[in-house]
């Protein structure tokens, strides 16, 4: 699945590049405030280029960032291997 955004740099990174936006933003509708905890985020990549980050949660995510406006998440739905993104 592919969405075009129409965003400038600073609210992409504030809502979608930031995964603790969620419990706290949408509480109620995607999220829950009292359910929030720190988000363990392992850096795998960080370039001037590209910066890939993991998430190792629920669900295994990459988030991946090319300057100056592209994001990628890649979601792997518990142990069958199954993918959301690329």
């Amino acid at each position: 699945m592919v969405r075009d955004l129409e965003y400038d740099w600073q609210t992409l990174v504030e809502n979608v590049a930031d995964p603790s936006h969620v419990p706290f933003a949408h509480h109620g509708v995607q999220g829950n405030r009292e359910k929030a905890a720190p988000i363990p985020i392992q850096i795998s990549q960080s370039t001037p280029n590209l910066i890939e980050a993991k998430i190792e949660r629920y669900l295994k995510s990459t988030i991946t960032f090319q300057p100056p406006c592209r994001l990628e998440y890649s979601i792997t739905f518990g142990n069958s291997g199954k993918q959301l993104g690329p």
